[in-house]
């Protein structure tokens, strides 16, 4: 299999801590993570923040593992679900799961953000009544390519609507596994690879919005040990006992 260059990121990931319908956890995530060498991360929410933030909690435990984490959500609005990225961990706080996408941009308008349109095609039955300038002048890119509604499908044939809005509009391609589980593993199955590695969230961003990227889907060099599971010794200290893990 085809081993991807150093600077690669997943760029859909759901953890439970954050999005309740996953069960795949931050500490799951980090070591996958850890063992894969994984310079970039990102947490897309659908409730809330918290993935990210146990991530980053988790990292401490590594001394010489530091990758860029990237805070990330996944709002909800009449238009379908949108990816939000932005080094503001605060406005990311404070996003509801649902609202109007009107009122999302007019809340993220003044940050520094980076906006994709995820999995477009779950929405399709509802073009005819979805205004496609509107919301692609107020985005940087559509998610080409999602393993998850891939497999789930059996074909790629959901993504030639995302291409033709791509295409149309001007906008950046994106991709992701969508990940909500650890079993089997689909992280960075598809992933973005970036030209050079950032030292920053703030420049991650900026080479996001100069698509300074490509969308990979070769196959991913896992290694050997592709599922770890935590003993309930190894991380009893970091969870309380009123959130449970399970594996």
């Amino acid at each position: 299999m085809n081993k991807p260059k150093p600077y690669f990121l997943d760029g859909h990931v759901h953890c439970q801590e954050g999005s309740v319908c996953s069960n795949l956890y931050a500490s799951q995530l980090v070591i996958q993570a850890h063992l894969h060498e994984a310079p970039l991360l990102t947490i897309t929410g659908h409730e809330s923040l918290r993935g990210y933030y146990e991530v980053k909690e988790y990292l401490k435990r590594f001394s010489e593992y530091k990758p860029i984490v990237l805070p990330g959500r996944e709002i909800t609005t009449e238009y379908g679900d949108f990816l939000v990225f932005s080094d503001s961990e605060e406005l990311l706080f404070y996003l509801p799961r649902d609202m109007k996408f009107n009122s999302l941009i007019d809340k993220i308008k003044l940050a520094d953000t980076f906006v994709v349109w995820a999995h477009p095609y779950s929405v399709f039955t509802r073009l005819a009544k979805i205004k496609l300038e509107e919301i692609c002048s107020s985005i940087n890119a559509v998610e080409t390519r999602n393993y998850t509604v891939d497999y789930a499908l059996g074909s790629d044939e959901g993504y030639k609507l995302a291409e033709f809005i791509m295409d149309k509009f001007s906008l950046l391609p994106w991709a992701g596994s969508d990940t909500h589980t650890i079993f089997p593993l689909s992280l960075w199955r598809y992933r973005v690879e970036f030209e050079e590695m950032p030292d920053s969230v703030s420049q991650l961003l900026s080479s996001m919005r100069q698509g300074r990227y490509k969308v990979v889907t070769d196959p991913f060099s896992y290694k050997e040990a592709e599922i770890y599971v935590p003993t309930k010794e190894e991380i009893k200290d970091y969870y309380s006992e009123f959130y449970p893990v399970f594996f």
